[in-house]
């Protein structure tokens, strides 16, 4: 009787463990490059994501990428977006992502590539992000990096954020185009 009453317990919380109050807050993986525009405003890429099938994935999930000129505090990725800028001036991309946190360390590898619409590279910029947390688990974080855009000829341009978590190896990237006009 008793492991019956466990496994009743178990599968309930399992069977729980997935849901909540709106589809972005469940636990989502995601998918690639594929990419969604935010309802609220349409220069905001939402990347795709779909359920977990592996939950001990511990993956980070980039979940709003922008041209946010004006960036300056967590949740300027999604109020100041932009779908353009003027060449020469400086832009930022903006993104926000979750992060698992292992034994409360963060330990990410991030990259963020420009490139024209020839798809040539224009910019590349990497760092690395170690972070101490109190708890061990998903955070969600937001950030934005400079490029300067002096040399750069007007036209459409692709972003491509990449997230590596370094203790895991697991990656995710995400993308979202812009013009730049004179």
């Amino acid at each position: 009787m008793q492991r019956r009453v466990y496994l009743t317990t178990v599968a309930a919380a399992l069977g729980l463990a997935g849901c909540s109050g709106t589809e972005s807050e469940s636990t989502p993986n995601s998918t690639g490059t594929s990419t969604e525009t935010d309802d609220a405003n349409p220069n905001v890429v939402e990347p795709t994501q779909t359920a977990r099938t592996d939950l001990t994935s511990t993956a980070p999930q980039i979940t709003a990428l922008s041209l946010a000129p004006d960036w300056d505090r967590p949740g300027d990725t999604k109020s100041e977006a932009v779908s353009s800028a003027t060449v020469g001036d400086d832009i930022q991309i903006a993104y926000q992502y979750r992060a698992f946190a292992h034994s409360k360390s963060v330990n990410l590898e991030r990259r963020i590539a420009v490139y024209d619409g020839s798809d040539e590279q224009v910019s590349d910029d990497t760092s690395t992000i170690n972070r101490s947390v109190t708890r061990s688990g998903y955070s969600t974080w937001e950030t934005a990096e400079v490029f300067g855009t002096s040399g750069w000829d007007p036209g459409e341009y692709r972003a491509e954020v990449t997230v590596r978590d370094t203790t895991s190896g697991e990656t995710d990237t995400a993308s979202m185009t812009f013009q730049l006009e004179e």
